[in-house]
Parts: structure tokens; C-alpha cells; sequence
């Protein structure tokens, strides 16, 4: 337990170092030790596949940070269900990859799962869902559907409340 522990800080610093490589080095080897002292049925498996995948994503290697991440997302979603807010995180974090790869559609679809279920749980005046809605409009843009980011802006404006400091932000990015 206390090798896992310090392995996983040592890759995570790698990676925040931007010592990709590295750091999927050390993340591969504390997948396999995960895998064989826990089993991969745990969230704490998942989250080591999710950060595995991240160090991937960040050495351009989409399709397995891709595949990675739909394995974490899977797993998380048998042990935690789909109402959890790690849960839309990963939705998110996997809407970023297929967002890096052009994939627009799939991104979207992803955000808005991820929104939906942050919403629900912690209200839109979240960060993260306040975030959430800024990409998922970004994207909506990128796949020139205008009416739909519009409508979602909207949507934010009218249900955040004021005081929230990203509404701001929502207002210059619907003019």
C-alpha cells in the first residue's frame, strides 16, 4: 500500500512536471500493481487507467488515452453508477480527447452528458458546470449549430444566478 502511495505521487508529479514519458512509465507500472492487489472492479483502478490515459493524451497518443479512458469510465460507472460527479468528470475529460481529435460530435454529446449529470447533483452554479457549458458551446460553434450554443447560453444565463463570477462571461461569449 505505502509502494502504491508513493508511486502514484511519483508519477503524478512526472506528469505535472510535463515529463510525459516518464510518467507513463511509472503509471503503467502502478496500473499493474493496482490490477494485481486490488483487482480492477475499484474505483481507485479506474483512477489510475483515467491519469494513465491523460499522460497518453499529452503525448499525442489519442487512441489509447481514448481507450483508456472509456475503460475507467466503465469501470466507475459499474461501481459508482452514473449519478456521481467523478463520473462526469471522466465524460468530460474523454469529451476533451475527442474534442483534440476533431470529433466533434462525440465531444458534444459527452459535455452534455457530463453537464447533466454535474447540474443535477451540484447546481449550474458550479464551476465546472459553468465551464461545462462554455465548451459545450464552444463545440456547438465548431459544428456551426449557432442556435443550439445560443440556446445553451441562454439557458446558463437564465438559471445562474448574478453573483456567480463566470456569469460575466456567459454574456460576452453570447454577443
Amino acid at each position: 500500500d505505502e509502494y502504491i502511495t508513493a508511486l502514484n505521487i511519483y508519477a503524478s508529479l512526472l506528469y505535472k512536471l510535463e515529463k510525459y514519458a516518464d510518467s507513463i512509465k511509472s503509471q503503467r507500472e502502478l496500473v499493474e500493481i493496482i490490477k494485481e492487489h486490488y483487482g480492477t472492479t475499484q474505483p481507485f483502478y479506474a483512477n489510475a487507467l483515467s491519469l494513465l490515459a491523460d499522460c497518453y493524451e499529452k503525448t499525442d497518443n489519442l487512441e489509447m488515452g481514448i481507450s483508456l479512458k472509456q475503460k475507467a469510465i466503465n469501470i466507475l460507472k459499474k461501481c459508482c453508477g452514473t449519478n456521481h460527479v467523478i463520473y462526469a468528470s471522466y465524460l468530460s475529460e474523454l469529451g476533451e480527447f475527442y474534442l483534440a481529435a476533431g470529433e466533434y460530435a462525440k465531444a458534444a454529446a459527452l459535455y452534455s452528458q457530463a453537464l447533466d449529470i454535474r447540474t443535477k447533483i451540484l447546481g449550474l452554479d458550479d464551476k465546472d458546470c459553468v465551464e461545462y457549458v462554455q465548451t459545450l458551446a464552444s463545440i456547438y460553434s465548431l459544428m456551426k449549430l449557432y442556435n443550439k450554443a445560443e440556446d445553451l447560453l441562454n439557458y446558463a444565463l437564465n438559471n445562474l444566478s448574478k453573483a456567480n463570477k463566470n456569469y460575466g462571461k456567459i454574456v460576452l461569449e453570447l454577443v
